[in-house]
């Protein structure tokens, strides 16, 4: 193409917007969907969908336009969808002054055919301008419409459902108190058949006025009152003659094989009573349904008591296999485990037999006679590149810190590490972190979970009273990240709003953790939600906070763990 011709081609900014106002986004859409115009068509769309609203918008005009008096070619193809359309004729069309040779071969239209041609394209422009508005405040009104059916299905979906668990919840309950007074019939009922057969006929009278009594007052019973009748059971079971106690026992574990309370008192008894066998037979059940429910601190006091009357190689195998596949935190489990070593010796050492690796270091150790400080050199290799020795400093340090190299290195050389010097390295980690042991888990864990971000802020006001307690925990979001290590998370980036640091309960911590680099603010005036969705999609990483984060992420996109914090021990659970 000459240049003369391109000359010839190219609009001016009036010329644009006045082709683009004779036309129709039906006839101009073929164009806008021509994979020649792509780029086009996105540039000039941008933030706005590709339709009629969005072709009527001034903004994706003016995009056009300018467009067009960039692209000959997108300005050819609207002279000619112009012309075709025969509103305002080509020719009729203000232009910019072509070279001599092409003005003279093309006759200029007179001042009467250009007054007629603007006032035609004035009167269509006005029309489809009215058009438009027209059709705008018809869509606003049925858009609101739906909007309003949606609110109204809603309410009605949500009335619908409440009532639907209120349904479910009265039944259950029924349920529930059903079969409790059939375990207080049975039980009242094996109770007047023990007092009969030992000859205390004279307190069945008093007996049947108490149950008349508790079935006048109706048959829902109290948790207390529950609790109180497993601790007469208890009793009845520690009796030289035990036989009423196993037998209310036996009678709840029919209606009941899972009752755990049960299971407990029909050991106890046959214990007493000298049936070792028995008692060994519903402690290893009890030990399962326990390993089970994931309750580890119960089942290791019933694993002691099973060994107490008769070691169990396979059960002792099985508590510590799931316990190593747990997250659980080791601290309460290991003081078990300290006290055994002082009052059953014997057993200690049975079950620290049955511990491998790692667990046993964690497990099993004498922390009390550690006499590794914080800054003596520990029996570890590292690279040259890390550092070729290691303190319990340095290692809290570096995985406080993040320090992904190190922590790796550190890694790796705890499984070339021998099995003794590996419970030094544990104890003085654990002696000089307070006990903390989610750094050692850290490092002993078979893989890693991933890196994660932490809301801190809204970790550190999880659970907190505006009214009473106004002030954000620093404790909590210690306790989360020590929950994260403990699951293998790493490493994890703790990053809270600007305010923290002014509103939170023991500032000095936060001061010091942003000083060494553990926990990370954002900038005032930046919200802490669009930072962190932002950070966590660059880094491919999940996000620990029970916030929705709504009006970043509308979608729920984003990979999101959330978390529980116990209001009297402030022990974190993390939830996948």
């Amino acid at each position: 193409m000459t240049k003369q011709e391109q000359e010839t081609l190219q609009l001016t900014v009036k010329e644009a917007h006045s082709l683009l106002a004779t036309l129709r986004y039906s006839v101009l859409s073929p164009v806008l969907r021509d994979p020649d115009f792509a780029m086009l068509t996105a540039l000039a769309f941008a933030g706005f969908r590709v339709d009629a609203n969005g072709f009527a918008n001034p903004i994706v005009r003016r995009r056009l336009a300018d467009e067009a008096v960039r692209n000959t070619d997108f300005a050819k193809k609207l002279r000619e969808l112009a012309a075709a359309v025969s509103v305002v004729p080509v020719a009729a069309m203000p232009s910019r002054p072509a070279s001599p040779s092409v003005a003279a071969s093309r006759e200029a239209p007179s001042e009467t055919e250009y007054v007629r041609a603007t006032q035609a394209y004035r009167a269509e422009r006005d029309r489809l301008k009215r058009e438009r508005d027209e059709e705008a405040d018809r869509r606003r009104a049925a858009e609101a419409g739906l909007a309003q059916a949606r609110l109204d299905a809603m309410a009605a979906d949500a009335a619908r459902n409440e009532a639907v668990r209120d349904l479910d919840r009265a039944r259950q309950r029924a349920e529930r108190l059903e079969r409790k007074l059939r375990r207080a019939e049975v039980g009242n009922a094996e109770l007047r058949k023990a007092l009969a057969g030992s000859g205390l006929n004279a307190t069945h009278s008093g007996i049947e006025r108490a149950a008349s009594e508790s079935r006048s007052h109706g048959s829902a019973h109290t948790p207390r009152a529950e609790h109180e009748f497993i601790d007469a059971v208890r009793r009845l079971s520690d009796k030289p003659n035990s036989t009423a106690g196993r037998q209310i026992a036996a009678e709840v574990l029919r209606c009941n094989s899972l009752n755990q309370d049960a299971l407990d008192i029909l050991a106890s008894a046959a214990l007493s009573s000298g049936d070792t066998r028995a008692a060994a037979a519903s402690w290893r059940t009890l030990l399962t349904l326990q390993i089970g429910c994931g309750l580890f601190e119960a089942a290791a006091q019933t694993l002691l008591r099973l060994f107490a009357a008769a070691p169990d190689a396979r059960a002792a195998h099985e508590f510590l296999a799931a316990l190593a596949q747990s997250s659980v935190d080791l601290d309460e489990i290991r003081s078990i485990f300290d006290r055994l070593r002082s009052t059953a010796p014997e057993i200690h050492q049975l079950l620290r037999k049955q511990a491998q690796g790692d667990l046993a270091v964690q497990l099993f150790t004498d922390r009390s006679r550690a006499k590794t400080g914080a800054d003596d050199v520990l029996p570890i290799t590292l690279p040259a590149a890390i550092g070729r020795v290691a303190t319990a400093r340095l290692i809290t340090g570096w995985i406080d810190r993040n320090d992904v190299a190190a922590v790796a290195a550190l890694r790796s050389a705890i499984t070339a590490t021998p099995e003794t010097d590996r419970a030094v390295i544990a104890t003085a980690l654990d002696a000089f972190s307070d006990g903390n042991s989610s750094y050692y888990r850290l490092l002993a864990v078979s893989s890693i979970a991933g890196s994660v971000l932490v809301d801190a802020s809204n970790v550190a006001w999880h659970g907190q009273d505006m009214v009473s307690n106004p002030r954000p925990r620093v404790a909590q979001i210690l306790a989360v990240r020590r929950a994260l290590r403990t699951r293998g998370y790493f490493p994890v980036l703790l990053i809270a709003d600007a305010n923290l640091p002014h509103v939170v309960d023991d500032p000095a911590v936060v001061r010091r953790m942003i000083d060494a680099g553990e926990l990370a603010l954002v900038t005032s005036g930046t919200d802490a939600d669009e930072y962190i969705l932002r950070e966590a999609q660059r880094l491919g990483a999940s996000i620990v906070s029970n916030d929705y984060m709504a009006d970043w992420d509308p979608d729920q996109k984003a990979s999101k763990l959330q978390f529980s914090i116990a209001h009297g021990t402030g022990v974190a659970s993390i939830y996948e």
